[in-house]
């Protein structure tokens, strides 16, 4: 006495029973670039998640302070000129954790592989790689002190924050 399938049940065929679903998707974490080709770092560095990535030391401060009292005698190159003096005294003085910046760095190229942007994953993996090259002209590290400035810089003119450490000057 069997009994008949219900109505629901009836379209089902054998096909559906002896479906599987698919294996996962292996990404590989092992980026190779292109012969002969040395990316630029410019997409990596306007990246979203490298906008938290700057200096902020009482260096920094002191410089961005003497920036703004000369504010009218800073041009584009002299201001430049100024990150690079920066970089090297922060490299000189031991502020900058090369090999953390060099973890983190390899955390956000498989990050960037997992999300899809192998380019931005080579960038990093190319960033990471000349961190110990030569530091003093790494386009991160460069970047990170420029950007620092900056924030030093805007945040002294809004008068957010008067010299360093906080509370320095109270």
């Amino acid at each position: 006495s069997s009994r008949p399938l219900s109505h629901a049940y009836r379209f089902l065929n054998w096909a559906l029973w002896q479906w599987t679903p698919p294996a996962p998707q292996v990404v590989t974490l092992e980026v190779k670039p292109a012969a002969k080709s040395k990316p630029g770092l410019k997409d990596l560095l306007n990246y979203p998640a490298l906008s938290g990535w700057y200096l902020s030391t009482p260096q920094v401060f002191k410089l961005a302070d003497q920036l703004l009292s000369e504010a009218e005698r800073v041009t584009a190159q002299r201001f430049e000129r100024v990150v690079v003096r920066l970089l090297a005294s922060e490299l000189a003085a031991g502020t900058l954790d090369l090999p953390a910046i060099g973890d983190a760095l390899v955390a956000l190229k498989e990050w960037l592989l997992l999300a899809g942007r192998r380019d931005l994953a080579l960038q990093a993996q190319t960033a990471s790689d000349s961190l110990t090259a030569s530091p003093e002209e790494n386009p991160l590290l460069l970047h990170m002190a420029n950007l620092g400035l900056r924030i030093a810089m805007i945040t002294q003119a809004r008068g957010l924050l008067q010299g360093w450490p906080p509370g320095a000057n109270v």
